[in-house]
């Protein structure tokens, strides 16, 4: 079992008892470490995991409420999720060495300087007599890997290897020969260059209220082969006792202190941070995004998945639906981001809910050059009975769904199917009076589309949809005009849905979109979009710029 799981104590010698160096009891004073520093490893890939976001599942039920504020370990207030995933997120194993490069200076710079406890003791030297030792300032001064690997552990595990590194030490040393009438000693310095030097730590990765844990299952740290330089003129014994010394106590006190380090940034940094991420994210008019982790990740020989909720919910009630089981990717792309169908029922269920899929064009809302579409003698052609009852008047003309839009995923792409109301209203001031509403069935393509920059209301790394393609059949619903002829409205109407409706609800969906929690140093490159039947795949290349060691610094308090 390694130190990095289990605190390692020692005390300092006060027996005065003198001892042989074949079998020295060795004195170690240990000091509290004072520096917690970011480092595992794969930490990276959890939180890449949580490298895309979220969307729901049904049955009528309410949406696990997490606060943004809440305390770091609060529980939700309702465990009830999704057999199945909204979205999954598949890291293969392609990308690892990109992950490793990237992590791998963190690690190093986190090792660097680390605060290793002095060491003292005394020691018994035939001929001699009692020496006491000290040897203090130990630093860390660097550390370097080379070709470090990542791989995964099936069922839930990650390890972090590496297998050939080198570094240097420094350190001051001091000895003392005091049991006899002539007192004498020396002190100086000592450098030290390391190689052969190896690192592992292995992680499980799980879910703890909806959000990732790691578990820290081992880590072990070997300094491996020391070239010890001791600044001293004397030689034999001396010379041989300092080796002894690095070789031994030193060593073994860098590897333990090193290990530890790991450990509290697990336990102490990095689990605080993850339990304190949301797992509902705010969006607008009352819509929240589920981003909550429903299964413990998933690790096989080749990649890692990680399934989470996602869905859509507009005042902590969720829609009814279910997302069916999918897929864990459809490529060998470095990461894949699976969407369920539902994803977009949901979000479609939601933007219904609270109205945002109606539009009313008004003539305080539209631009100038759309106002001839709001006079009543444009329409005069069209639908005679509207300048006939109501000459010369301007109107409202409004879009109204009267059911929740249906989403369909297949591998000709992504269409819906909406049944709404089309309502014109006379104004006479600021009173409307409704005198026609035709019945609109349409069908409509929607295109997907991946967004890395932010704009004024969407985050960076957001899907959006943009309606294509629409169709629709007129019918006449009710009028208080006369009868209207939907053959030749439908004409009319065409050219005020594309120049009106669709550009309004398409700013709508492009000014939010669907947000995918990314880890910030991973960029997407080469992002293709592909369709299946009741799923989309987003399947994408990463590069992984070097990331600021300021990330290793602790978060204040």
């Amino acid at each position: 079992t390694s130190s990095c799981l289990h605190p390692v104590t020692a005390h300092q010698n006060t027996s005065g008892v003198t001892h042989h160096p074949t079998t020295p009891p060795i004195t170690m004073h240990w000091q509290r470490m004072q520096r917690r520093l970011v480092l595992p490893a794969l930490a990276l890939l959890v939180v890449a995991a949580a490298a895309a976001a979220a969307t729901p599942s049904g049955g009528a039920r309410t949406r696990i409420a997490v606060s943004e504020h809440a305390t770091p370990w609060s529980a939700p207030t309702n465990t009830d999720v999704p057999t199945y995933p909204g979205l999954n997120v598949n890291v293969q194993q392609v990308l690892f060495p990109e992950v490793a490069a990237a992590v791998t200076p963190l690690i190093e710079a986190a090792l660097t300087n680390i605060q290793v406890p002095d060491q003292s003791g005394q020691i018994h030297i035939p001929l001699v007599g009692p020496v006491d030792w000290s040897i203090t300032n130990i630093d860390l001064t660097s550390i370097s890997f080379d070709n470090p690997a990542i791989t995964t552990v099936p069922l839930n595990g990650i390890e972090f290897s590496v297998t050939d590194g080198a570094g240097t030490m420094d350190a001051d040393w001091k000895w003392q020969r005091t049991k006899r009438i002539i007192k004498y000693g020396d002190h100086g310095s000592a450098s030290i260059d390391l190689s052969q030097v190896t690192l592992v730590i292995e992680l499980e990765i799980t879910m703890v209220r909806f959000r990732p844990v790691i578990n820290l299952t081992a880590c072990d740290l070997s300094l491996g082969k020391m070239d010890i330089h001791v600044s001293t003129p004397w030689t034999g014994w001396i010379y041989n006792l300092f080796f002894w010394l690095f070789n031994g106590i030193i060593k073994k006190t860098v590897e333990h202190t090193a290990e530890q380090v790991i450990a509290d940034t697990v336990n102490n940094v990095l689990n605080p941070l993850l339990m304190s991420i949301p797992v509902a994210i705010d969006l607008l008019d009352d819509i929240e995004l589920s981003d909550a982790l429903i299964q413990n990740p998933s690790m096989t020989d080749t990649d890692a998945t990680f399934a989470f909720d996602g869905g859509f919910y507009v005042n902590n009630v969720s829609s009814p639906y279910q997302p069916a089981p999918m897929p864990n990717n459809c490529t060998n792309d470095m990461l894949n981001v699976m969407l369920s169908e539902y994803v977009f029922d949901s979000c479609s269920f939601a933007l219904y809910q609270v109205g945002l899929l109606n539009v009313t064009a008004s003539p305080t809302n539209v631009p100038e050059k759309f106002m001839p579409l709001l006079n009543t003698t444009t329409w005069k052609p069209i639908i005679p009975g509207l300048n006939k009852h109501y000459p010369a008047t301007l109107m409202d003309i409004s879009f109204e769904p009267i059911a929740v839009p249906s989403m369909n995923a297949s591998t000709s792409g992504l269409s819906g199917d909406l049944d709404a109301d089309l309502v014109f209203s006379v104004l006479n001031g600021s009173v409307a009076t409704q005198v026609l509403v035709l019945e609109m069935k349409t069908s409509a393509k929607y295109d997907i589309y991946f967004s890395a920059a932010s704009n004024s209301s969407a985050p960076a790394n957001t899907l959006h949809v943009k309606v294509s393609d629409f169709k629709f059949r007129l019918s006449e619903k009710s009028s208080s005009i006369g009868h209207v002829d939907t053959t030749v409205v439908s004409t009319a109407i065409s050219s005020f849905a594309d120049l009106v409706i669709i550009p309004a609800i398409n700013e709508l969906l492009n000014a939010h979109g669907i947000p995918l929690p990314m880890v910030p140093m991973f960029e997407l490159t080469d992002v293709n979009i592909d369709y299946f039947d009741g799923y989309v795949c987003m399947h994408t290349s990463v590069t992984i710029p070097q990331p600021s060691p300021s990330l290793l610094l602790p978060r204040a308090a």
